[in-house]
Formats: C-alpha cells, structure tokens, sequence
C-alpha cells in the first residue's frame, strides 16, 4: 500500500525522425532486443531501456542508469565527538532476499528517464540525466539495431510543445530577442597540469568557450558563486526575413533546455520566461512500503497526462 509520493514533472514533446513509420512502432520492432544488447556503456557507467510494457496503446519505458562498483555514502543519526556519523556501503552489502537474484551481481541505480509514447507523442520525466540522454540513447540504439547503416547514420529530434498562448503568440509576433541563461558549472580536476575547476562540458558557458577556442579555468570552486551566464541574440534595428526566421525557428528549437534558462521576447513588448514556455504536468509517484514506487499507477498517469496533452 503506497503511504508516501513524490511529484515527478512530465514534458509533452513530439520526435521528429526521417522514416516512414512512428518511433513507437520503431520501438516495438525492437522489443526482442535482450538486456546487455539494449545496454550503452560509457565508463563506468550503463544506460539500459528497461520495464517496457505496452498500456491502452501508449508504450512506456524507462532508461535507467547505473553504474559499476558504485560506493553508497549513508549518513547516521548517531552522534561522535559533535558529529553525524557517516558509511558506506556497496550492493555487497545489500541482502538478495529473492532466489532469482542470489548468483546475480547488482548495482545502484544512479537516475532514470521515465517516458510514455503514442506514434510521435512523448510525455517524458527527463530526471536528472536530462532530454539529451535521452536522445543520444535512442540515436545509439536505432542506428545500431534499427536503421543498421554505419555510412549514413541518422537522428532521432525532439520538438518542444509550447502552451497554447504562446504558440498563438508565436503565429502572430514576431520574436524581439531569445536570452538563454545557465548557472557557471564548475567539476573539479585533481591533475596538477590543470586549473583546480573547469567549466562542466555541458555547461552554457562551456560551449561558448568551445566555440571562441578559448579555454577558461577558475582558481577557487564556483559552486557557491550564484554567477550566471546570459546569451542574448537580437538584431539592431531591422533584420531581414532570414534573419527574423533564424530568430523565430531559434524559439522553438529549445528543447533541451530547462525553461529556467529561457527568455522570449517579442517586438510588441511581452515575454515569456522562467517555466511559462511548455506544456508540462506534475504527477505524484507513489512510494511503496519497500521503498520501490507504485509503476502501474504512474503508468495510468502518464497516460492521462499524454492524451489530454496530444491536440
């Protein structure tokens, strides 16, 4: 019996895919896929579509992340010398109670991707690993069991879906300005050849860099820094008609970002920012007595939420 929940936010978005059928049936072509073939490894990390199960139509899967070796770092509510006492532990440590896991090796799981699809109609929790994950996963699996052509490989897109007032807003004005801001993300480098923190890859301000040639370090850690970095691109005056539509196609080309990061404003003077650009919904995943979540009832969910979403 679920005592406990916590809100997970759902995107609708739509994919884009140069084929002559939908990403679900894709999908389901490759439902005989075994485990370790659906399995991209990266280092020490693995991403696995998992769960797949098929509800009233919508297929509904999760990429699942976890990584090998993995030390779980526990903290106490027992007190040494003024001090919270703190373990560790790995999944050697954790009991298999059920006989079809006892000569099985185990790992924590890191995140997961949670996503329901109907044709090109994708309600989809991106979690920390992000809509990017999700798109390099897909690119990796159907171009490796799918599409099978190592000289032409193709990409699987997503299009964002904006709220109804903005899409109108959109058909009708013209687009002013697109800021696009990011906190400075920072990782910390032990080597002695470089700066103690650069900028993370995936960072906004990291991919400038990467484009000017430039590489910046930073002598003391950021994280508490609050510093954010802001990319405006407008026009001064008039532009032409490529111009204005490299703007506008600009606008709804966004879908990887976090609506946080996102700016819009127009020629007549309004904007739209921080949360108001997609169509979103926060559904309660319930927590079971065991700690692992009610998957049937956030299935039921999912698909509430993608239908009343598709126009």
């Amino acid at each position: 019996m679920a005592n406990k929940s916590r809100p997970l936010t759902f995107y609708y978005k739509t994919i884009k895919l140069d084929d002559d059928i939908t990403f679900q049936q894709i999908l389901e072509s490759l439902n005989n896929l075994s485990p370790d073939q659906r399995k991209l490894v990266e280092g020490k990390k693995t991403y696995l579509l998992n769960n797949v199960m098929d509800y009233e139509g919508m297929y509904y899967g999760e990429i699942v992340c976890f990584e090998t070796d993995k030390v779980q770092s526990i903290i106490h509510d027992a007190v040494k010398e003024n001090n919270l006492l703190e373990s560790a532990i790995t999944t050697k440590d954790v009991a298999a109670n059920e006989a079809e896991l006892k000569n099985s090796t185990s790992e924590f799981v890191n995140s997961r991707i949670i996503f329901g699809l109907s044709d090109n109609h994708l309600a989809i929790n991106p979690s920390m690993l992000g809509i990017n994950r999700f798109v390099t996963y897909f690119n990796f699996l159907l171009n490796t069991y799918y599409w099978k052509d190592p000289k032409s490989a193709k990409v699987l897109l997503i299009k964002d879906v904006f709220q109804k007032p903005l899409k109108e807003k959109l058909k009708e004005t013209h687009v002013r300005n697109v800021k696009i801001g990011q906190g400075v993300l920072t990782k910390h480098s032990d080597k002695a050849t470089e700066k103690p923190f650069k900028l993370k890859d995936k960072s906004l301000l990291g991919k400038i860099t990467d484009a000017v040639g430039k590489s910046l370090g930073f002598n003391s850690a950021m994280d508490d820094s609050n510093l954010r970095v802001n990319v405006t691109i407008d026009y001064c005056r008039n532009t032409s008609t490529e111009g204005q539509k490299v703007l506008d196609d600009l606008t709804v080309a966004l879908a990887t970002l976090d609506d946080s990061y996102i700016e819009i404003d127009f020629a007549d003077g309004s904007d739209y920012k921080q949360g108001n650009l997609r169509v979103k919904g926060v559904i309660k995943q319930q927590i079971l007595d065991n700690n692992s979540f009610d998957r049937n009832r956030l299935v039921e969910e999912i698909h509430s939420f993608l239908y009343q979403s598709i126009e």
